[in-house]
């Protein structure tokens, strides 16, 4: 898997979408307001962004079906270049309204208590630079270099400094497979060293957290210091902080603090028991010794007569406070040290569990492999099936017969494909959206022309909660629909869950015995761990899949089984751990 890969393809995904568009259209109001540019200028583009950001529908597709001027406050000379920037990936215009302005004043628009000229006043006498405005301007924050600037007091420096620190809190987190990825690296390291015995990633990277704050690992050795100090020559540490004769520290070139603690091999699962967490968890776990007369810590239990017990595993670790072994991804303390006490927790699912993938995207849509490829890279991983899903042809530009004569022939290259392998199937679906007046963008006649459905919404995110929820259940008594995609819409970071009535939306989901999605893309992670949870008690069933749109995507789905083992699903709650017969019948798919 190519992380950085991953990465630039979720940017790829999500360049010139409405936050994109309305964050450009926001950064021309700011330009105009420090020109002094005519009112009416501003507030039409001020109007435009607001209607843009309150959109149902993508903008792009708006501009692709000629309909982009029936948006409200889009107008001609808006449009203009909007048709501009889909075209070229850039405005002539915009760059000129902004030329001979701080390039980092843009950055730090949308700060609180920054507004446009604060904003052009603290880049010009602070010298902001483009890609570092935010940090230097932290800097200046921390040091009081912004009060006695003309607009700004000690009270004004104060709210900038405590968002400025919140905002660089919330974006020094890293979605878990960057941090799962640095951690692999730097254990494969180890493992080289003859004198690590065991070594583990701690917290919540062990815990499989959406987001991760610090990487700590921990070794297992009976040489410690030689250890550290092997740490500490890692190849990517551009300095170390610190070389104990048990701890090290170093920073890598992306300025990313890496912790290794150490412990003998007869104590160290007390140690990973201890610096796993969670914090709320080992406090149970806490009181529950306490309440048997022991006390725990980093170096094991100590019991009444005084003795630490030392424990080589976590299973031993927790067998001594009488409790079944609990998995580092429920150690939330949302009941799982209840049921472990009564030997209650579930059997988790597994990676080697998944028989296949229902969601991935090739050439056809936004992918950039071809079916043949995705095929060949799904058969390789020991699937025995694959489902294509790219998302709809415009129904308005391409219209029913031709989108009809399409799927036809994807489906004879699908059986020409599935002609070439044995013990394989790759399967027609589809994607499909669902507008913001609750009609699905295919009619059902188009519908039921594929393997089967997923239905996702892509636009309209701030509608209100009835609104939402009535989008979501309309789609979900569907017939043809399967499958509810990425069912939250959020994408970890840069967008929130959307506000429905998720009690309605898996009641719905029960009665019309549909499918949830767990998306295992890094930015989405979605359903989340705690909306499993409760869609579990409904019986609903699961559907884990890698939203590929790669090849190499294709292995990211490792990471929707840490989401699920976090909701607690066990291999009978997924349906892609069911052998391609069985998942034919639950799917009712015909003629493959």
């Amino acid at each position: 898997m190519i992380l950085g890969d991953i990465l630039k393809t979720g940017m790829k995904l999500a360049k010139f979408s409405n936050e994109v568009i309305a964050k450009k259209l926001r950064e021309i109001v700011a330009a105009y307001e420090v020109k002094g540019e005519d009112r009416f200028k501003i507030r039409a583009y001020d109007n435009a962004a607001t209607s843009v950001e309150h959109a149902t529908e993508e903008v792009r597709d708006l501009w692709e079906s000629g309909k982009i001027k029936e948006l409200a406050g889009i107008g001609p000379a808006i449009a203009d270049h909007l048709d501009e920037l889909f075209r070229t990936g850039r405005v002539k215009h915009f760059d000129e309204v902004k030329k001979g302005l701080p390039e980092g004043m843009f950055e730090i628009l949308g700060t609180p208590g920054i507004g446009a000229k604060n904003a052009y006043s603290l880049a010009k006498t602070l010298h902001l630079r483009k890609g570092s405005a935010k940090a230097d301007l932290l800097r200046a924050a921390r040091s009081g270099k912004i009060r006695g600037r003309p607009g700004f007091g000690e009270v004004s420096e104060k709210a900038i400094l405590e968002n400025l620190e919140k905002t660089k809190k919330d974006e020094n987190r890293m979605s878990l497979p960057v941090a799962g990825e640095i951690a692999r690296k730097i254990i494969d390291y180890l493992k080289k060293n003859p004198k690590v015995i065991h070594v583990d990633a701690l917290g919540s990277l062990r815990r499989g957290t959406a987001t991760v704050g610090d990487v700590d690992i921990a070794v297992a050795t009976s040489n410690p210091k030689d250890v550290v100090a092997y740490f500490t020559r890692y190849p990517e540490a551009v300095e170390t902080l610190n070389e104990g004769d048990v701890k090290g520290r170093i920073v890598l070139s992306s300025g990313r603090q890496i912790d290794l603690m150490t412990q003998k091999p007869e104590a160290y699962g007390s140690l990973l028991q201890h610096f796993t967490g969670s914090k709320n968890h080992n406090i149970h776990l806490r009181e529950l010794a306490i309440s048997k007369g022991l006390s725990l810590s980093e170096y094991g239990i100590r019991n009444k007569a005084g003795r630490v017990e030392r424990f080589s595993t976590e299973e031993d670790f927790y067998k001594r406070l009488g409790l079944d072994y609990i998995p580092p991804e429920l150690r939330e303390d949302r009941g799982e040290v209840d049921l472990a006490a009564k030997h209650s927790l579930p059997d988790l699912i597994e990676v080697g569990d998944i028989k296949g993938d229902l969601q991935s995207h090739t050439v056809w849509s936004d992918g950039r492999a071809t079916l043949e490829e995705m095929a060949a890279r799904a058969k390789g991983k020991g699937y025995e099936y694959l489902g294509i899903t790219d998302h709809q042809l415009s129904l308005e530009t391409k219209g029913i017969t031709a989108i009809r004569s399409e799927i036809k022939r994807r489906n004879e290259l699908i059986e020409q494909i599935n002609s070439s392998y044995k013990n394989f199937r790759v399967l027609n679906g589809i994607e499909i959206l669902i507008k913001a007046d609750r009609d699905l963008s295919y009619p059902d006649e188009l519908l039921q022309e594929f393997d089967y459905v997923l239905a996702a919404i892509h636009t309209g995110f701030n509608q209100d909660k009835v609104r939402i929820t009535q989008r979501i259940t309309a789609a979900l008594r569907n017939p043809f629909v399967k499958i509810l995609a990425h069912p939250t819409t959020r994408l970890i970071g840069r967008r929130d869950v959307i506000d429905a009535d998720w009690e309605e939306v898996f009641r719905v989901c029960r009665d019309e015995d549909k499918i949830l999605e767990i998306d295992a893309l890094p930015d989405r992670l979605d359903l989340p761990d705690i909306l499993i949870q409760e869609a579990k008690k409904y019986g609903i069933k699961f559907a884990i899949d890698s939203d590929a749109h790669a090849v190499e995507h294709l292995d990211l789905i490792s990471y929707g089984v840490t989401v699920a083992r976090r909701g607690r699903l066990s291999k009978s709650d997924v349906i892609n751990t069911l052998s391609f017969g069985k998942l034919k019948e639950v799917l009712k798919i015909k003629g493959r």
